[in-house]
């Protein structure tokens, strides 16, 4: 139950990921940053599901797109081929098999930041098909995260408006794409990685004092 969110504006893209990767029963077993960056392509990948999809994608992927708009044209093939190389491991994860997978970047023909999903379920629509993603986007999302956000003022900033949403999906508990066990799974650190024009920066912009070998959210 990773936390990916993506709020566009008129001149920019900001995606702001969580670092926690947790077992079955929501124990931590490590941190680090869960968004890879194309910056030759202007755009940036993260992954909702088993620990090292993200990285055999991008790595195919690296080398094989001259612009953001071509990736974004194949990606949901290439998320498809890549996923059924490793089914049978991916099998296996104590949280779920399942991914989403959020791609965010400039495209350079139409001239706007645009974000997209590709799913291995249809939760939320066909899977493996390329799913425009409106102004903002939140995973995970609930009725009750809904309830929440209603009632707390979030900041006036880009940043302070991240920060405020993680930590509300930090309370979360729930399945990955709506099977396995309910755990809360964000934490390590907030992440924000910003897209524009002509530029991409990313940068830790919150960190929290989950441990390692301890069941996350216990510092929610």
């Amino acid at each position: 139950m990773s936390a990916c969110n993506i709020i566009k504006t008129d001149d920019a893209i900001h995606m702001f990921t969580d670092a926690a990767s947790y077992y079955g029963n929501g124990t931590l077993g490590a941190v680090g940053q869960k968004v890879s960056i194309l910056a030759h392509l202007n755009g940036a990948i993260s992954c909702r599901g088993p620990a090292g999809f993200l990285d055999g994608l991008v790595q195919g992927l690296n080398t094989a797109y001259g612009s953001f708009d071509e990736l974004a044209e194949s990606f949901a093939l290439a998320v498809s081929n890549v996923y059924s190389l490793d089914q049978e491991i991916w099998a296996l994860c104590a949280t779920s098999p399942e991914v989403e997978v959020f791609l965010a970047g400039w495209s350079v023909s139409r001239d706007r930041p645009e974000s997209y999903v590709v799913t291995s379920h249809n939760l939320h629509g066909p899977a493996w098909t390329l799913i425009p993603l409106g102004p903002v986007a939140i995973a995970p999302y609930d009725a009750a995260l809904d309830e929440r956000l209603a009632r707390i003022e979030p900041g006036e900033t880009i940043v302070e408006i991240g920060v405020a949403l993680m930590e509300q999906q930090r309370r979360v508990r729930g399945p990955h794409a709506g099977v396995g066990k309910s755990v809360a799974g964000v934490g390590g650190f907030c992440q924000m990685t910003t897209i524009r024009r002509e530029s991409i920066q990313t940068a830790v912009i919150k960190r929290w004092p989950d441990q390692i070998g301890e069941v996350l959210g216990l510092a929610a």
